[in-house]
């Protein structure tokens, strides 16, 4: 099968743009940026009843928020992509222009997922790191903290190819949006509350919790950055299993691993049915 690269770059800059001017990605992306900004902090500072020394020791908690909020971000602006061309018969124009199919699904995928990365990195790389400062900056090393916007590269990618899914197999944009919030609300709250962790390390079942692990991209994401930035941060439940089983070393290959899969099974099923039906 030969695929137009210059197709694939045209679909995704007009997927730059749209997303740029959807009102959901512009409200949600002020709301990471202020929440990465730590504004609920400068707030109490402003009140005098909390101290600047102790923003930095906080950082983590809105590492964790990050990515479940860019997460959130990403299911909503990706879950309406194909389904809005759909109710708007765009994309009957688009099917009837000499473009494959797949290239319109790696265009809307490369398009959205640098144009929700660009955001993510403003909000992750530039808003933070006043509040880091700078001692935080050397402990973290200069590799790790790249390699934490990379992580949450890889969260994004994995999001975005469940929420590019949900929009080619949902009927209308109420459907997309309710399946999206589900799915999210499922990894992050749902799957993601520790009860069921506890209950496994509890019953001494090393091998489920393992599956438990890796069956939620949001938990690996999570993981990695929790390793990336310690000691800023205390280890978790699933930060400590992993160390314990893989060393801190490791547990970075297996993880990394996870997130590409995850990454690519769902863009795959998107292709094979977008294919399968007629627009």
């Amino acid at each position: 099968m030969r695929v137009s690269i210059s197709s694939i770059l045209t679909i995704a800059k007009k997927e730059i743009k749209d997303s740029i001017r959807n009102r959901w990605f512009l409200v949600l992306s002020s709301i990471f940026f202020l929440l990465i900004l730590q504004i609920p902090y400068i707030i109490l500072m402003l009140l005098g009843l909390f101290s600047y020394e102790n923003v930095p020791g906080k950082t983590g908690i809105f590492l964790a928020y990050a990515i479940s909020l860019g997460g959130l971000i990403t299911v909503i602006v990706g879950s309406l992509s194909i389904v809005s061309e759909k109710e708007q018969g765009t994309l009957s124009y688009l099917l009837s222009q000499p473009v494959r199919k797949i290239e319109i699904i790696i265009g809307k995928f490369m398009g959205l997922l640098l144009a929700i990365s660009l955001m993510m990195s403003i909000g992750f790389g530039i808003a933070m790191l006043p509040s880091i400062g700078e001692a935080e900056i050397n402990s973290i090393g200069l590799e790790n903290f790249v390699y934490g916007v990379v992580t949450m590269f890889g969260a994004t990618a994995v999001m975005l190819g469940i929420s590019l899914a949900i929009s080619v197999v949902s009927g209308s944009k109420t459907m997309a949006i309710s399946l999206a919030l589900f799915i999210w609300l499922f990894f992050t709250t749902i799957y993601d509350s520790g009860f069921l962790g506890t209950m496994l390390i509890a019953a001494d079942e090393t091998q489920a919790y393992f599956y438990f692990i890796f069956l939620n991209p949001i938990e690996i994401s999570e993981i990695l950055m929790n390793m990336l930035l310690n000691p800023i941060l205390n280890p978790n439940l699933s930060v400590n299993f992993m160390i314990n089983y893989f060393g801190i070393g490791g547990s970075f290959e297996p993880l990394s691993l996870a997130i590409l899969v995850w990454a690519i099974i769902p863009l795959g099923f998107s292709v094979i049915e977008f294919y399968s039906r007629e627009y």
